[in-house]
């Protein structure tokens, strides 16, 4: 049994008559206007020592872990949206329409455009949660509530030499507004062994395969 485990940073920034003002950032890029409401963090957990070996990883067990505090500026109804994503698969984020199918479609759903030329399946997108955040009338210009979590992703084994590991904020309120994402870190716990030849190179094929649409090395 191995721990794998990725961190994301802390992100505070202010919205001011339509223009965000970063207060503290860690790694997160802002996305080009219209889109310009949603916010991304990217890394990779590398695979490759175990991929040279032959083994194949096995995910048993994941979850996303914070403890600080989230906070969301504005009126009632203000909400943000956040999605952990871990894939075998990298994804475009220079692509507007990849950054906009994580909130409208997912990613790994039928319909969802999640590389610059092609789809990543349910197989690829190892683990996927999705958070809506919203302030109520309680907590209005303070702190939010979580009203809504999801859970998605294959788990399965993967011969990649890298998980791709992403975390997407996207705000959505009227006027100005502000926010602070704490520091979270991605973990799995996964088993390695080898798998009969045959298997590993159909796995090693369906990866190589949609690499090919896109790749970030």
């Amino acid at each position: 049994m191995k721990i794998l485990a990725k961190q994301h940073g802390f992100l505070s920034a202010l919205r001011t008559e339509g223009v965000w003002t970063v207060l503290l950032n860690n790694n997160w890029e802002q996305a080009p206007a219209p889109l310009d409401d949603i916010w991304y963090s990217s890394s990779y957990i590398d695979l490759k020592g175990l991929s040279m070996d032959g083994d194949t990883v096995f995910p048993k067990a994941a979850t996303v872990q914070y403890a600080g505090r989230h906070a969301l500026a504005g009126a009632a109804g203000t909400s943000m949206v956040i999605h952990d994503i871990v894939t075998s698969i990298p994804l475009d984020t220079s692509d507007p329409d990849v950054l906009n199918g994580v909130f409208t479609f997912g990613v790994g759903f039928s319909g969802a455009t999640a590389t610059a030329k092609g789809t990543l399946n349910f197989e690829h997108v190892v683990y996927g949660r999705s958070q809506r955040w919203a302030n109520d009338l309680d907590v209005a210009a303070s702190f939010p509530e979580m009203r809504e979590e999801v859970f998605y992703g294959s788990m399965q084994p993967t011969a990649s030499d890298r998980l791709y590991c992403y975390r997407f904020v996207g705000v959505y309120a009227l006027g100005d507004t502000g926010m602070d994402i704490p520091p979270a870190r991605q973990l799995f716990e996964v088993e390695t062994k080898e798998e009969p030849e045959y298997q590993q190179l159909m796995r090693l094929k369906r990866s190589y395969e949609l690499q090919q649409s896109y790749d970030e090395d």
